[in-house]
């Protein structure tokens, strides 16, 4: 499957603006979600396009860690808040509260190293090193996320990947095993001419 760098550029670009937008009340999950789709798009498209599997593999290694990372902190969170009415230990309740919180911290890592992963091999593949920057930030960001500042930096890492999407200009790229085009002016010598030799006439005998 071939992929296309426009679409990668579009998907990829407005995926990320998305999950900067994630941020706003009550909207900001669906708009998480459509815009993690998207970027999904964007990527396989880019990872067709170079014949590089692995950076759509990372990504998706990171979506799957990131919601894996959710759902256990959810479960734990929720049988802590439950445990209130049952009778448990203020202790016991904040331990699942706290369990909550280190898996999400885990498991938000995790994702984070395999997205930083993928977005290295797109910085090299397309040349934008705004595409690392990115990477760097999600995974700087995701470590603090305990604390505002982790928040805010992965915050900005998407910025910085909408910019890095929307700077890819698909005409300047060849994908491997395509045959540059050939220069103005160039291509293969012209064929040379045939020229038929004069043949001398019989001499008829007298």
């Amino acid at each position: 499957m071939t992929g296309d760098l426009n679409q990668a550029k579009i998907m990829g670009g407005i995926g990320s603006l998305l999950l900067v937008l994630s941020v706003v009340p009550k909207a900001g999950y669906i708009l998480g979600i459509v815009g993690m789709v998207l970027l999904l798009i964007g990527i396989k498209n880019i990872a067709d396009f170079f014949g590089r599997e692995s950076v759509f593999k990372n990504a998706l290694y990171a979506i799957i860690f990131g919601i894996i990372g959710y759902v256990a902190a959810a479960v734990f969170a929720i049988t802590g808040i439950l445990s209130i009415g049952a009778g448990f230990s203020i202790g016991k309740i904040l331990g699942l509260l706290l369990l909550a919180l280190v898996v999400l911290l885990v498991f938000y890592v995790l994702s984070a190293i395999f997205m930083k992963k993928s977005y290295d091999e797109i910085a090299q593949l397309t040349g934008i090193s705004l595409f690392g920057t990115a990477g760097l930030l999600y995974l700087i960001g995701s470590i603090l996320i305990i604390v505002l500042v982790g928040a805010i930096i992965i915050l900005v890492a998407w910025i910085l990947s909408t910019v890095a999407f929307f700077s890819i200009d698909p005409s300047k790229y060849t994908a491997p095993g395509t045959p540059p085009a050939p220069a103005p002016g160039t291509g293969p010598p012209p064929a040379p001419e045939i020229t038929e030799t004069p043949q001398p006439e019989p001499i008829e005998p007298s």
